[in-house]
């Protein structure tokens, strides 16, 4: 893979938590950077992957069926792709596979949509030219524990922004308005119609946004934010099996106060994060911990 180049530090701060020893905390340093401003077609970045060397994003609701790469030296658009019968009610965010992208079409800020879909790209079809036309499959589900579809605004326990990939599934967090907690459920891999089941009672903290998830590690990452503060979790050593999530590392990013953080990458001791245009314009940034 590419290495990416990263720009001047912002913020240099010592902050964290254990999960599992309360009262307790491990201080070490974390380095935020800003990398680029994203392309301005890429104004609503909603999430983000790293491959063949370019980082992939798309924009959110009410915008085209548009997947694109963008160069990690010139931060220019090198492809764009358009999916054919595709829509783009609310694109979420974005995870893969060895073999597939997986583009999470589930934002229901209004808790009532019944056409929630997952589109699935075969990265075998992406080609070199810079504008190419692709068909996809797709996936499309509803939530096992939901029966309302009345319209409720900003307090549904439906909405969903985050997505991981483990073995032969995907993994949702949903964001829940009114607890301000993320249930996981399940979903196959496959495309089909299916009922998406909660999985063993593990609620995340915070209103989520982007996940990420490393299986040789067994490191969960989110992104979210408190009272209009962006946060980064870090679960080690996470496994749904157990129902456990202890330890965890939260990284508090208050520099960043409003600011849309919508898309994470887990790499080796380092965070790629995405906002898209709000408080700032539409950016990527890297955390580093050491």
């Amino acid at each position: 893979m590419k290495l990416l180049k990263f720009g001047q530090a912002l913020l240099i701060v010592a902050t964290t938590a254990c999960a599992g020893n309360p009262g307790t905390t491990d201080s070490y340093r974390m380095v935020l950077t800003k990398q680029s401003t994203l392309p301005h077609e890429v104004y609503e970045s909603s999430g983000i992957a790293l491959y063949r060397g370019l980082l992939w994003s798309f924009n959110d609701s009410g915008n085209d069926p548009e997947l694109f790469g963008i160069d990690t030296t010139s931060w220019k658009i090198a492809i764009r792709i358009t999916l054919t019968h595709g829509t783009n009610n609310d694109w979420e965010d974005l995870a893969q596979d060895d073999r597939y992208f997986y583009i999470g079409d589930f934002g229901n800020n209004f808790g009532n949509r019944r056409n929630l879909c997952i589109y699935r790209l075969a990265k075998d079809a992406i080609g070199e030219v810079a504008k190419q036309t692709l068909s996809a499959d797709s996936l499309t589900f509803r939530y096992s524990d939901q029966y309302n579809f009345s319209e409720a605004p900003y307090a549904t326990a439906f909405d969903c922004e985050a997505m991981y990939c483990l073995g032969d599934s995907l993994y949702l967090v949903t964001k829940d308005w009114v607890s301000r907690k993320g249930m996981l459920y399940r979903l196959p891999k496959a495309p089909g119609q299916y009922v998406a089941l909660p999985t063993a009672g593990i609620q995340l903290e915070g209103l989520i946004t982007g996940a990420d998830y490393n299986p040789q590690t067994r490191e969960l990452v989110v992104c979210g934010s408190d009272d209009f503060t962006p946060f980064v979790r870090c679960y080690e050593q996470f496994r749904i099996q157990k129902n456990t999530l202890a330890p965890i590392h939260e990284l508090l990013l208050p520099s960043l106060y409003r600011v849309q953080i919508e898309g994470i990458v887990l790499l080796e001791n380092r965070i790629l994060l995405s906002c898209e245009e709000s408080e700032l314009p539409q950016s990527i940034f890297e955390v580093v911990m050491q």
